[in-house]
């Protein structure tokens, strides 16, 4: 036999058996055999990290309740806050109602001594009456401010041409200084006020 014979014969079988092995090994990898190793070396190369997933999931577990917890706790404080502000402006509304009350009642006992029958006042009696009635314009507020600067200012021998009695220069200088303050009804007026004046 001839070495050229030999030689190409254990070529042939060379690659045979080189296709063969090659063969194998694909068989092995793509079997459910493959699969299952594969999938086990995957496991064991990952088992670190599920226990650190582990770890992390109970970190954001616990991380979430405190969460929670300080969310309710500010949420609670804030009502609480509101609360007692509330408290405040209704005690504070209720002392203002009666201090407007007291001014309130103060420019009407004025404006009753400033109201007399005398015919040369009617005019004057008259801007009380609306005064008094709360249907007061600005223009005729104006006008009865004049009257009552008047008034207070007036010293005995002095014409203004109507007459002033005693006592009045000081139911006068009330009367201005109540008129300057508005005088709301409520005090809860002044704060339906001030809120209208922002918005």
């Amino acid at each position: 036999m001839d070495i050229a014979a030999v030689l190409a014969a254990l070529a042939a079988l060379g690659t045979v058996f080189g296709t063969f092995i090659a063969y194998m090994v694909w068989r092995e990898s793509h079997s459910d055999r493959g699969k299952l190793k594969r999938q086990e070396e995957i496991q064991r190369e990952t088992e670190p990290l599920r226990g650190q997933v582990h770890d992390l999931e109970l970190n954001f577990s616990h991380i979430s309740d405190m969460i929670e917890s300080a969310v309710t706790r500010g949420v609670q404080s804030l009502v609480d806050q509101q609360n007692h502000l509330a408290t405040e402006h209704a005690q504070m509304e209720t002392k203002m109602d009666f201090l407007w009350g007291t001014q309130k009642q103060l420019a009407m006992d004025a404006a009753k001594i400033l109201h007399q029958p005398d015919p040369r006042r009617s005019h004057i009696d008259q801007l009380l009456e609306d005064f008094m009635d709360d249907t007061l314009t600005i223009e005729r507020e104006r006008e009865l401010r004049r009257y009552l600067m008047q008034i207070r200012n007036w010293e005995p021998g002095q014409d203004i041409g109507f007459p002033v009695h005693p006592g009045e220069q000081t139911a006068a200088a009330i009367l201005l200084r109540t008129m300057g303050h508005g005088m709301p009804s409520r005090a809860s007026d002044i704060f339906k006020k001030e809120g209208s004046s922002d918005a």
